[in-house]
């Protein structure tokens, strides 16, 4: 598949073009999904970031046409990322109760606080809230998945409706790419590093090259194909939510032919 690849990136850096949609078969699209990625490209082209006091475009490697939530997990290479904020939030609610419980201390003094029976409840229930609850909370927070708690927001709303894509995108259903990185892609394609499918060792080189990732929001495109090429048999689960959520009578998306 990357050497299938290579050759469509050969093909098109031929012809001139100023951008080269890579699009596989098995999708089906929004009705204006050429209008919203016009939109997306001029505003991606317009981004400027500064770098010593000037302003420059950022390059950027692609714009996504679709995507997939279900692919956007916690993942086991950020476990010291995970780690460091349960721990940052653990310690966060810790000393906000020990200044609190300090600043009562001080106000009503030690003679007028609650009877020796409502202190013992008191320090029990807060060995309860730090030994069991409060680590629970963080628990359940990762197991109501990195999808429901840290997604690209469906229902937020852009002139432009582009979103920077997160670490770990996937499919390969639809990507656009400037002319300007076709060569670094071919390269890449043609003589890829790794034995890994397109669309991952395409993340390793943007962020080996500190280029930017872009994807259309709502997702124009939907996958519909039934199995995966790079997994034999294996029933393809690979689908992007937020284009289902499009309906031709309240926003003007539809199906396209």
């Amino acid at each position: 598949m990357r050497l299938d690849h290579s050759l469509l990136v050969e093909t098109c850096m031929n012809t001139g073009a100023d951008y080269f949609a890579l699009v596989e078969d098995d999708i089906v699209a929004s009705q204006d999904w050429f209008p919203r990625l016009e939109k997306g490209l001029k505003f991606v082209e317009g981004v400027v970031v500064s770098s010593n006091n000037r302003d420059k475009k950022e390059e950027w490697l692609y714009l996504r046409l679709f995507y997939s939530e279900l692919l956007m997990g916690w993942n086991s290479e950020e476990w010291p990322t995970y780690l460091g904020w349960s721990c940052t939030v653990y310690a966060a609610v810790l000393v906000s109760f020990l200044v609190l419980r300090s600043k009562r201390w001080c106000c009503f003094g030690r003679k007028r606080t609650a009877r020796q029976g409502a202190a013992d409840v008191s320090r029990y229930a807060t060995a309860m809230f730090f030994g069991l609850w409060l680590p629970a909370l963080i628990a359940l927070w990762f197991l109501s998945g990195r999808v429901s708690t840290s997604r690209v927001n469906p229902f937020a709303w852009t002139s432009h409706g582009v979103r920077e894509m997160m670490n770990y995108g996937c499919c390969a259903q639809g990507l656009v790419f400037p002319k300007r990185q076709l060569p670094g892609v071919f390269k890449l394609m043609r003589y890829p590093p790794y034995r890994f499918p397109g669309d991952m060792i395409l993340e390793g080189y943007a962020g080996d090259h500190g280029l930017k990732k872009w994807a259309l929001d709502p997702s124009v495109f939907q996958h519909v194909g039934f199995t995966e090429s790079s997994a034999g048999p294996r029933r393809a689960e690979v689908w992007n939510f937020s284009f289902e959520r499009m309906s031709p009578k309240t926003t003007g998306w539809g199906w396209g032919g």
